[in-house]
């Protein structure tokens, strides 16, 4: 989780792909087309496991949860192996349904807007309001809704400089080592703390795109190729197998 830290650099990608998507088309069209890709996947899923779950008496959350993931779909079996992975569901499908807001947000006040949400990550991670299982919840549904901000602001329209690429991974990297010196992520694991992982994942971001060239080569790789015809069903099925 230190090298690298992706999922901030998920949801920056799909940030900027939003802002692109709804600039181009309909913000209702588009995440409709969304939601269609999201949901019949999770559906045959999340039927496996429930049923599964039923079959051999194990605890598992609500049927709504796995309908609709507004809250992490979760069930015992397997020790909780079969659904450790879908907290990244209920992190998308809020991201999805808060994204008009946070496009119209960055388009009304540009970078203030990522700015403000890396605020509000500090307060919470400062305050530790993200320390039981309904603020962490929040913190997480906060973290990759900047997340989501940082894409539609900054990397929808162009790259940022080398320059300012190169100082926002010195700043990160720099308030990631002060944050260290009073609080270490539980387990040492990077995503169990919300402004470490905002952190690290910027760092990362921000040296990754100093590397257009060598980026475009991955991304168009036969094996890349493969990976995006099938990054749902290869993400839901993964644990399973």
């Amino acid at each position: 989780t230190w090298f690298i830290s992706s999922v901030p650099a998920m949801f920056m990608v799909t940030g900027a792909l939003l802002a692109q998507s709804f600039t181009k088309g309909s913000i209702k069209g588009t995440l409709f087309k969304r939601f269609k890709r999201l949901i019949p996947p999770l559906w045959v899923y999340g039927a496996v496991v429930y049923f599964a779950s039923w079959h051999y008496v194990t605890p598992a959350s609500s049927k709504w949860t796995f309908v609709l993931p507004l809250d992490q779909p979760t069930s015992e079996i397997a020790g909780g192996w079969f659904t450790s992975a879908l907290w990244y569901l209920r992190a998308y499908v809020w991201v999805l349904l808060l994204s008009p807001l946070l496009f119209l947000c960055s388009r009304k006040w540009k970078r203030a807007t990522p700015l403000i949400g890396i605020s509000l990550v500090f307060f919470m991670g400062w305050q530790k309001l993200d320390s039981s299982e309904f603020g962490w919840a929040v913190g997480d549904i906060l973290l990759y809704a900047t997340c989501t901000a940082i894409g539609m602001a900054w990397l929808a329209s162009s790259r940022p400089s080398r320059r300012s690429l190169g100082s926002i991974a010195a700043i990160t990297f720099l308030v990631a080592a002060w944050w260290l010196s009073f609080r270490q992520p539980a387990n040492d694991v990077v995503n169990n703390d919300h402004v470490l992982h905002l952190l690290i994942g910027i760092f990362w971001a921000a040296v990754l795109l100093q590397f257009p060239v060598l980026l475009s080569r991955i991304a168009t790789s036969s094996v890349s190729r493969f990976l995006n015809r099938f990054p749902l069903s290869i993400y839901l099925w993964h644990s399973m197998i």
